[in-house]
């Protein structure tokens, strides 16, 4: 299988279509009125969102956008597509747009970002200080020279 650069935008993509055409197809059954606020749909919603905002911050990453960046961009991105998704659910026979959806799916999005920037490995090989020039990015050497031997000096 290629491990090209489009592979990760790939995932986002398919992702995104299961989750957009998962939330867009007609209901085959009736709504029920005891899960508008908590109900199996809520716990799809926040799981399909997780997986969407991971995939879109290593995405970014992969991109060369620091660790940050892409956190809060996948965030934004991944919420996006669910708001917008809840609201054409509105013209879709047997759906509509709740609240609940959205905010588990903002939570699922607000969850997925944390657990990528704290437990995923890093992607791209530079850091954002190395990119931006940042005095904090250059490596920290002992000199064995200086008056407080093993001191700590920045190249």
């Amino acid at each position: 299988m290629s491990r090209g650069p489009d592979r990760p935008w790939s995932a986002v993509g398919a992702i995104a279509l299961v989750l957009v055409g998962g939330s867009l197809l007609p209901l085959p059954f009736r709504r029920r009125p005891e899960f508008a606020l908590v109900g199996p749909d809520k716990a799809l919603h926040l799981l399909g969102y997780f997986g969407l905002s991971v995939a879109v911050a290593d995405a970014l990453a992969a991109e060369g956008i620091g660790r940050a960046q892409s956190g809060l961009l996948a965030v934004v991105w991944s919420t996006a597509i669910g708001t917008a998704t809840g609201l054409l659910q509105l013209y879709v026979p047997g759906r509509a747009h709740e609240r609940a959806d959205v905010a588990a799916g903002t939570l699922g999005s607000v969850l997925g970002a944390l657990y990528w920037f704290r437990w995923r490995p890093v992607v791209n090989t530079e850091s954002d200080g190395e990119r931006t020039g940042s005095r904090s990015a250059q490596p920290i050497k002992r000199d064995a020279e200086s008056p407080e031997h093993g001191a700590l000096q920045r190249e």
